[in-house]
């Protein structure tokens, strides 16, 4: 999973609302949005597939938006969770 930086992310809401972007940057979006679905525990479901195509993500607009700012929330926690565990771990061993 990888967050999109901020031109990423900017080309892609221009998007969805059919404002001017730069369609290399929403391309690199997208395919960092579909990988980052690839790598999920097993059993956990998204409640729909992950549209492929500009056609496929305008369809739903609003679900389209909420799934990026989501996908962000996610990278910024795992990102969190995984400074969290690596600094706790040296601490618990410099202690020991």
């Amino acid at each position: 999973m990888k967050e999109l930086n901020t031109q990423e992310y900017e080309a892609f809401v221009a998007a969805m609302r059919y404002e001017p972007y730069d369609r290399r940057l929403f391309e690199k979006a997208t395919s960092k949005l579909i990988f980052g679905k690839a790598v999920r525990p097993k059993g956990v479901l998204l409640d729909r597939e992950i549209p492929r195509t500009m056609r496929d993500w305008r369809k739903d607009q609003q679900w389209s938006l909420r799934y990026v700012d989501r996908h962000q929330a996610a990278c910024d926690a795992a990102w969190r969770e995984f400074w969290r565990v690596m600094t706790s771990e040296g601490n618990e061993a410099a202690s020991a």
